[in-house]
């Protein structure tokens, strides 16, 4: 197997889909610092937020549509050309073809990861410095429940005349080294499911459509069951009072809205489904990743595990048109 992945690692990297991903979760993090940060914040002149115990989680969110189009035209190439039948006419199992694609296909989505997660750094400090150069003071806060207590302190008009700028800063090191593993394992999972179908499809086209569908259904399923699961907001409005008085809301218990056998169902799938494992590591129901995420891991190596068991089972089985170990 070692010789699979020796000789498939320079072929990924040549890859032109592969290195187009890579670019695209660059500017993907290019995006969401200066467009969705940097320029809300020069906008508005008010408060910044590069909220970093977050923000390198939004690459979660085209990882399947990017994973899906990588892994689909790189194994549907191999098989045009060849590649993976005359392994096993050289004397290659399949389980050793199998599991060294597989590898390499998890290090593709480990690389396009790892892409964004330095893109993001680098284009943070950068932003960062915009925010010092067009200020003329900068207060600091380590999390939004702080800056929420300065603005009780403070009428609402006083901050908004101010010519400061209120930077919340928060850096919590286990939500992001628990973010970057959960991340990881959620890149597994895709990984996973795509060899699994590329290698049972064995067609280019055909792969990347069923590829293609099976991610935008399980975002939109994942989507579907946390709309359900989310109670409405209610906000309150009284701009002659101090700033935490001026909007008010309650945030309900996340599927307090529901009961009985559906609500356990939907709950059971909230913590599966990737799309909702990813939403729950941004900051819409807290500033902190919830405790339930702690189980994401294990969810996500059972349904990496079955997608390999799978896939390898039918793939062993194919009738791929040449000899070879089947073993």
């Amino acid at each position: 197997m070692s010789n699979i992945i020796h000789s498939e690692f320079p072929r990924i990297l040549k890859n032109k889909a592969f290195r187009i991903s890579l670019i695209f979760f660059v500017l993907c993090a290019a995006y969401f610092v200066f467009v969705n940060e940097l320029s809300n914040y020069l906008r508005a002149g008010l408060i910044y937020s590069p909220a970093i115990s977050y923000g390198y989680t939004l690459s979660l969110l085209p990882m399947p549509f990017a994973s899906a189009v990588v892994i689909s035209l790189f194994i549907g190439r191999e098989f045009g050309d060849g590649t993976i039948e005359n392994k096993i006419s050289s004397g290659h199992s399949r389980a050793e073809v199998y599991f060294g694609y597989l590898i390499v296909c998890l290090f593709s989505g480990v690389m396009m990861e790892l892409t964004y997660l330095i893109s993001y750094a680098v284009f943070e400090l950068i932003s960062m410095a915009v925010v010092k150069n067009t200020s003329e003071e900068i207060i600091y806060f380590q999390n939004s429940n702080e800056l929420i207590s300065y603005a009780r302190s403070h009428p609402i008009t006083d901050i908004n005349e101010s010519s400061r700028t209120f930077v919340v800063f928060e850096v919590i090191w286990s939500d992001i080294i628990k973010g970057i593993l959960i991340g990881l394992c959620i890149t597994a999972v895709f990984s996973s499911l795509f060899l699994m179908i590329a290698m049972i499809l064995r067609s280019k086209s055909r792969t990347v459509i069923i590829s293609l569908v099976a991610a935008i259904a399980l975002t939109a399923w994942g989507s579907v069951v946390d709309a359900q699961l989310t109670p409405p907001l209610t906000f309150d409005y009284d701009t002659s009072e101090t700033a935490d008085q001026a909007i008010t809301y309650t945030m309900p218990e996340r599927g307090s809205n529901l009961s009985g056998p559906k609500k356990t169902f939907l709950m059971a799938l909230d913590n599966i489904l990737p799309y909702n494992q990813t939403s729950a590591l941004l900051p819409i129901y807290s500033d902190r990743i919830p405790s339930n995420a702690n189980f994401f891991p294990l969810y996500d190596l059972i349904m990496t595990s079955l997608n390999i068991t799978v896939g390898y089972l039918i793939f062993k089985k194919k009738d791929l048109g040449v000899g070879g170990k089947h073993e």
